[in-house]
């Protein structure tokens, strides 16, 4: 059930419910409310914030591993139906769905994760000519002009920085900051903000923390820690910018779909035969479809000739919901949908839908 907020109640929930509460403050349709939230989550989300470190690391990356395995070798479709329930789910937008009812539907889907990963009817058409940045994906949103304002008013962490973020060794405190936070009911598949060149993927962290506001806003070192890809990207007007992709607690697999960052990364499998390697990759799931996210192979994939095109998909979340963050220089470009700025203030998050353009360049 979403709770609406009157506008005489709003400063008192932004200071008292978001920053340390339960629930998060969303911007749906222009009016704000709270989002819902499971008895488990809540009490699951309290635990992070409140146990020690090393704790909340250990089990939530066993849950993940644990999620993660059963998951992918247990079909059961039984649980679809109630998790379209339970997150109100239009099932008419989902691809083969459209004209069918739900008992048919879910006849093309093998489990809940399958469904999870669903495909929309509609979608944002691939636009070859665009020199702006549009949402990567169905998620609620904040905006920080640099990262001394993501730091003031969302990401708390105790050793956060944009350069620890993205594995780097040189200053982007400068750089402004679009994040795109997943709610387990949102389409599950992220895609390009730009067109471009990808230039490398880099994979980092080892962490599965939550990503929900609750934890993100307390001194968790949620964006530093988390298993996250690092997507440096050159756009067709030469400028660098970087797509973040977070994993998060049940979220052990991020999955890339685009054909030729697929062929990239399955070239790059077949040229290393170190044993270790060999046994990591054979146990890995649909493996084909991966970079490798283990520890002890922390790469840099370097691409030659891999064009994107904005709109297009690049890959997808496995069980659960998680983040992309963007990051872009604040002088190539203006942030076209101001009231996200303002509501990001507030502590608002503001939900977008894959396609909506958020930032305007300047030539």
């Amino acid at each position: 059930m979403i709770k609406k907020i009157k506008k005489s109640k709003l400063k008192k929930y932004t200071k008292y419910k978001h920053i340390g509460g339960n629930n998060s403050i969303i911007n749906l349709q222009n009016e704000s409310v709270i989002e819902p939230s499971s008895f488990l989550s809540k009490y699951g989300i309290k635990a992070q914030h409140y146990l020690p470190e090393f704790i909340v690391d250990n089990v939530t990356k066993y849950i993940t591993q644990h999620t993660s395995k059963k998951k992918s070798r247990k079909k059961d479709k039984s649980n679809i139906k109630d998790f379209i329930e339970k997150y109100k789910i239009d099932y008419k937008t989902v691809d083969n769905c459209n004209n069918n009812n739900l008992d048919t539907c879910l006849e093309h889907f093998e489990d809940t994760n399958d469904f999870f990963i669903r495909i929309r009817t509609e979608l944002p058409l691939h636009n070859i000519n665009s020199m702006d940045i549009v949402s990567p994906a169905d998620a609620y949103t904040t905006i920080y002009e640099n990262e001394l304002s993501s730091k003031k008013y969302w990401i708390k962490g105790y050793n956060y920085t944009i350069s620890n973020l993205i594995d780097s060794n040189s200053n982007h405190d400068h750089m402004t900051t679009i994040i795109s936070r997943l709610a387990p009911h949102h389409y599950h598949r992220f895609h390009s903000p730009v067109n471009g060149k990808i230039l490398s993927i880099k994979t980092v962290g080892e962490s599965y923390y939550s990503v929900n506001p609750h934890i993100v806003n307390s001194s968790k070192n949620v964006f530093n820690k988390n298993v996250r890809c690092v997507v440096t990207i050159k756009t067709i007007l030469d400028k660098i910018i970087y797509m973040i992709i977070i994993g998060a607690t049940c979220v052990g697999s991020i999955v890339f779909t685009q054909k030729d960052i697929v062929n990239h990364c399955q070239n790059k499998t077949n040229e290393n035969n170190s044993e270790l390697y060999y046994k990591y990759v054979k146990d890995e799931i649909d493996k084909i479809r991966r970079c490798p996210t283990d520890k002890f192979f922390r790469d840099i994939y370097l691409f030659d000739n891999v064009n994107i095109i904005q709109n297009q998909e690049l890959g997808t979340f496995q069980f659960g919901g998680s983040t992309v963050i963007i990051l872009y220089n604040s002088i190539d470009y203006n942030v076209f949908l101001k009231d996200i700025i303002d509501n990001s203030k507030n502590n608002i998050e503001t939900e977008l839908t894959v396609g909506i353009k958020i930032c305007k360049s300047i030539i």
